[in-house]
């Protein structure tokens, strides 16, 4: 999950930061520290009975341990490129080496994170890295794509305000709370109720497959074309569907 979830660039260096271990010295143990650390949580991980349940969060101690090591490589490749390019006569030249060598690499590091971040905002928590397929990817093979309601925006909140019937119910399942939450914080129409007993006019699904009931299994994958999803990389993260429409 930690490989998969993290963008490739910070992998590649922090890979490059464990291989260059011999090469630093006065840091050596340091970077081991670093890399033990990392280890242990996710051995942890590996252990029987270990809770690792809804992906990578219950690792998230080991992210920063990753990302030291992200650093050590990106000092390694920053400092033999600065090396080779001294021994380069026309090139040692240049003023303020260092920091357009610096520069420069941050930038060949970052160029992808920042696309993908980009092209997944305001869904980052959905990021998977091309090692997978990306999001898209990733919900093929049966991955979790959503799961703490970040799909439900002000945007989503805006189009039920506004396509919304007079008095609809809807049964949003155990997200009831939160529009009932955003209906006192008037971020919702008050007329608007929420129920997961009875009969609704409208059902909502929060596409977390690893919790979908037959019925939102069903509702996700049938014919009926929801009123209204919100979706990133064409991967459906929440849907409403007009349960009326239902033959």
């Amino acid at each position: 999950m930690i490989a998969i979830t993290t963008p490739e660039a910070l992998l590649a260096l922090a890979v490059l930061g464990l291989v260059a271990i011999p090469w630093l010295h006065g840091v050596r143990h340091t970077v081991l520290l670093f890399f033990a650390n990392l280890s242990f949580v996710m051995i942890l991980a590996l252990m029987p009975g270990a809770v690792v349940h809804d992906g990578v969060r219950q690792m998230l101690s080991a992210l920063p341990f990753l990302a030291a090591l992200a650093g050590v490589g990106f000092f390694a490749i920053t400092s033999w490129l600065l090396d080779t390019a001294r021994r380069c006569e026309g090139i040692q030249r240049i003023p303020n080496l260092r920091v357009k060598i610096t520069a420069a690499v941050f930038l060949v590091a970052a160029f992808h994170p920042l696309i993908d971040l980009y092209l997944s905002h305001p869904f980052q928590l959905s990021y998977y890295n091309r090692l997978v397929g990306g999001i898209r990817g990733a919900y093929e093979r049966g991955l979790e794509t959503t799961y703490f309601l970040e799909a439900i925006t002000p945007g989503f909140i805006q189009i039920l305000n506004e396509k919304l019937p007079k008095n609809a119910t809807v049964n949003a399942l155990f997200a009831n709370f939160m529009f009932e939450f955003y209906q006192n914080q008037g971020m919702l129409r008050r007329d608007i109720r929420f129920s997961s007993s009875g009969s609704s006019d409208f059902y909502l699904v929060l596409n977390r497959r690893s919790a979908l009931s037959p019925r939102d299994r069903q509702m996700m994958q049938g014919s009926l074309r929801p009123v209204e999803s919100v979706g990133v990389a064409g991967v459906p993260l929440v849907a409403l569907f007009d349960v009326r429409k239902m033959p």
